[in-house]
């Protein structure tokens, strides 16, 4: 027996709510904080989202869909979208075949909220994204690769980015720096190019060898100084 029905929601005997409509984001994305993706193959699980209360929603039709699922995802994402339902889609990156398809599928999509640019690295991506979609269309550019990171300051002045995202997996895969801390304090070694268009950096054992080696300065608090009776500690 159903019980304490409201607006737009039934609600079961568990106490577990099922949305009937579809609920509209009223977050702003400029003051968005939470920002839920959900995979676009799995369209049954568009609803939930919307009625998590994410302040922002992205179906994602990139990382989170296998290659051969794309274009049913895709379809799904659309439909969604030109159903009633809003939300932000994160799109395949401009360098794949996927990138044209999703533009082309997206340009008509009412409910389209904005696009998340996947694997920025040139304000010529974020330009050629924005003319193929409805104006006024704003884009989160993903930073996830050292050359959209020596591009950022450029993407960001483009006047259809709404705001930069960065992507650590990704950046690490890019630059193959890995999680440990030893890796992450290396970025500054001299890079050297890996292919046209992406910077890896270079391999130097003694540099890290050096590292590891150095010895860290310890903080030392002023009241440890000297001892009580005014004479120094000994020196370590």
């Amino acid at each position: 027996m159903f019980t304490d029905t409201l607006p737009g929601v039934e609600r079961r005997a568990t106490n577990t709510a099922v949305p009937v409509d579809t609920v509209a984001n009223t977050v702003a994305p400029a003051i968005a904080r939470s920002w839920l993706l959900v995979s676009g193959s799995k369209p049954e699980g568009f609803a939930d989202a919307a009625a998590s209360g994410a302040d922002a929603i992205v179906l994602d039709v990139e990382d989170a869909v296998a290659v051969g699922a794309k274009a049913a995802a895709r379809d799904a994402v659309v439909g969604w979208l030109s159903g009633g339902g809003r939300a932000w889609v994160r799109i395949n990156d401009a360098t794949t075949t996927h990138w044209s398809a999703d533009l082309d599928a997206l340009a008509g999509a009412h409910g389209l909220e904005g696009v998340m640019l996947a694997k920025a690295e040139s304000v010529a991506q974020v330009a050629a994204t924005a003319d193929r979609l409805r104006p006024g269309t704003p884009i989160v550019a993903l930073i996830e690769s050292a050359v959209g990171l020596e591009d950022a300051s450029a993407i960001a002045r483009h006047p259809s980015t709404f705001r930069l995202a960065f992507g650590v997996g990704d950046f690490r895969r890019d630059t193959g720096m890995g999680a440990s801390e030893i890796r992450t304090r290396l970025p500054a070694l001299p890079p050297r190019r890996r292919e046209p268009g992406r910077w890896a950096p270079r391999p130097d054992r003694r540099a890290v060898a050096q590292h590891r080696a150095r010895p860290r300065a310890r903080p030392v608090c002023a009241c440890r100084v000297a001892r009580h009776d005014g004479s120094p500690l000994p020196a370590r």
